[in-house]
């Protein structure tokens, strides 16, 4: 959606808004006509910039008029400690639950494979991964 400034700040045109002593309904800025005869210009959006999403955060700032037309601001903040504690705690939760998922599916081939192998000699295997007897 297309957002527009005034006096330095944004706004939703399709919002009712109240500026100075005046009252104008929901939608009446969407005319281009309404928005020349209050002087509001539109607001151009740009690309939030990069940020390292575990130690950072992105926030919007109040616009600014650069070279001409009002673009959209963006600030790189610093995350809480806490914040930053617990998403560390996360990753490493998921690291963990990741490496014994992986020693778990090498556990099992291995398995696979021993009873492949007693398998080929004729011995009858049975086991939770095979249920299956020689010459079935």
């Amino acid at each position: 959606m297309t957002m527009y400034v005034l006096a330095g700040a944004k706004f939703d045109p399709t919002v009712q808004r109240t500026i100075g002593e005046v009252q104008y309904p929901a939608g009446w800025f969407m005319d281009a006509g309404n928005r020349a005869a209050a002087e509001v210009l539109e607001l151009f959006a740009t690309t939030p910039p990069a940020f390292n999403s575990m130690t950072e955060q992105v926030q919007e700032i109040a616009p600014a008029f650069l070279t001409g037309q009002w673009k959209q601001q963006w600030t790189v903040l610093a995350l809480p400690a806490e914040v930053i504690a617990e998403k560390a705690a996360e990753v490493a939760l998921a690291v963990n639950n990741a490496a014994k998922a992986v020693a778990l599916a090498n556990y099992k081939a291995s398995i696979r494979r021993e009873a492949d192998e007693l398998e080929a000699q004729g011995l009858f295997v049975e086991s939770f991964l095979k249920r299956k007897t020689i010459g079935e």
